[in-house]
């Protein structure tokens, strides 16, 4: 019977992995069994994809026994020379595994090139899908800030417009007071306009935050403006009329939609 590759030659054995008719040439004898060349590199290719670590070792492992064989061969053929019959070529078993070895280094490169890309492509994948969500973040405390600017902005003209009666209180302030609370008038109706104005400008920090104030001091500083101004236009204007002076109670709750509108919009944006 011949090598079922080569087949003017005459077969030594079966290849206990695949059955198939091999040759002096083709075999590769491991624990006293006969492989052909192509199962021990099927061998080592199935149990590479499996775990490269196991593999790497086990491969070094075959290699080891075949040029264990092939030494130990020629020793006995130096001993029995009439004893051929299951000798290897050690030359062959070189050229064999050197090509082997370059296939194993190639695949391992290639598989760590398919890992390295895959793994650059989840990050992308990722990355990209953080910047999609920033940016939805990022124009919804747009679209708040917006709104409170737009609920600020009457509070702005309404507090220019008090002016006139301002002026017309410290008129008579001075004309029949001598002028002592005509000072509180015109402190009383600048707090009143500055309030706003502070308040609008802090909802501008979510378009760009030029202030280069911390998230949480974003968050806070408006609730802090309606308490502290809120007190302020309460002693001035208690001054001012010598009364009971409740208006800037009342004008805070009006303060209560725009403030809570900057504070989630600020908490919103990603520093």
């Amino acid at each position: 019977m011949n090598c079922s590759k080569h087949h003017d030659r005459e077969a030594k054995g079966m290849c206990v992995r695949c059955n198939r008719l091999i040759c002096e040439e083709c075999a590769v004898k491991i624990n006293n069994k006969y492989y052909c060349k192509e199962c021990v590199s099927e061998m080592y290719s199935t149990d590479n994809e499996n775990d490269n670590t196991y593999n790497n070792m086990n491969y070094t492992i075959i290699v080891s026994l075949i040029y264990a064989k092939a030494i130990t061969n020629n020793i006995n053929e130096i001993n029995n020379p009439n004893n051929n019959q299951e000798q290897l070529d050690l030359g062959k078993v070189n050229s064999y595994t050197n090509v082997n070895v370059s296939d194993s280094l190639y695949r391992n490169s290639n598989n760590n090139s398919q890992e390295n890309l895959y793994s650059n492509y989840q990050t992308n994948q990722y990355g990209n899908t953080g910047v999609k969500i920033d940016r939805k973040y990022k124009e919804a405390s747009y679209v708040l800030s917006i709104i409170a600017i737009a609920l600020l902005i009457p509070k702005v003209v309404l507090a220019i417009g008090g002016f006139a009666d301002c002026f017309e209180n410290m008129y008579l302030s001075i004309r029949y007071d001598e002028g002592v609370r005509a000072l509180f008038f015109f402190i009383n109706s600048l707090l009143t306009l500055i309030e706003p104005l502070i308040i609008i400008a802090l909802a501008a920090l979510s378009f760009k935050n030029f202030m280069k104030l911390k998230k949480v001091v974003r968050i806070i500083a408006p609730i802090a403006v309606v308490a502290i101004f809120t007190l302020l236009i309460f002693i001035t204007g208690n001054i001012a009329l010598r009364f009971i002076y409740i208006s800037p109670f009342i004008s805070m709750l009006s303060y209560i939609i725009p403030v809570a509108l900057i504070v989630i919009a600020n908490c919103l944006d990603k520093e």
